[in-house]
């Protein structure tokens, strides 16, 4: 809904679109241009993350960036966009490895204490399971049950955390070197959230359900 005459809504103001940009499609493209001293008033910052200069051509900027490094003068560090974007880039991928690990991590952990609360669940029913057989279950009604029920407690705990995590990325959050940023939950994430808190389920729940349906 950015069109010419609409309002965007971010830091707490309105601000009105007087034109789009076209930078033939530069990261500019996606980038909101505002007035340098009207967004320190609304931020109530005064500090800058940065400056883009644009030169000629290649051998120019090159040469902008050796005479801005070399100024011992000013606390500057110049440096093309392509290099900027992919030290963005970098650090982005770093944060990602790095939130994969602790998953990991924090499946496997779940997956032991979901197996632990299921054993406590079937050895608490150990005489409703009897019955069952007892009646004409058979062992695999009984595994399917468990492993239903553990699937379906995982599967509450993935929508919670679901739940949390957007909340969580309401919250933006400075990086050096990058302005202040936010984090993004796709729905691809959501996917695979549920899907790992399937597996977890299923992983959690297959040995206390074999235990279950060798119940005599």
């Amino acid at each position: 809904n950015v069109g010419i005459g609409s309002a965007i809504r971010f830091e707490g103001a309105d601000w009105t679109v007087v034109g789009l940009l076209d930078s033939g499609g530069c990261v500019y493209d996606q980038e909101v241009w505002v007035g340098l001293d009207d967004l320190a008033a609304t931020v109530k910052r005064l500090e800058y993350s940065g400056f883009t200069l644009r030169a000629e051509g290649e051998l120019e900027a090159q040469a902008m960036i050796e005479v801005i490094n070399e100024n011992r003068r000013f606390p500057l560090r110049a440096q093309s966009a392509r290099s900027f974007y992919s030290r963005a880039g970098a650090t982005s991928a770093a944060v990602g490895g790095v939130g994969s690990f602790l998953a990991l991590i924090i499946a496997v952990g779940a997956v032991f204490g979901g197996m632990n609360t299921m054993f406590a669940n079937v050895a608490g029913r150990r005489r409703e399971i009897g019955i069952l057989r007892a009646i004409g279950y058979r062992r695999w009604n009984v595994l399917l049950a468990v492993m239903i029920e553990s699937v379906v407690i995982c599967c509450a705990g993935g929508i919670i955390g679901i739940a949390l995590g957007f909340g969580l990325a309401q919250i933006p959050f400075d990086l050096p070197y990058l302005a202040r940023v936010a984090v993004s939950i796709q729905p691809t994430h959501v996917l695979q959230s549920l899907v790992l808190a399937l597996c977890i389920g299923l992983l959690g729940g297959i040995l206390p359900a074999l235990q279950a349906a060798r119940q005599r």
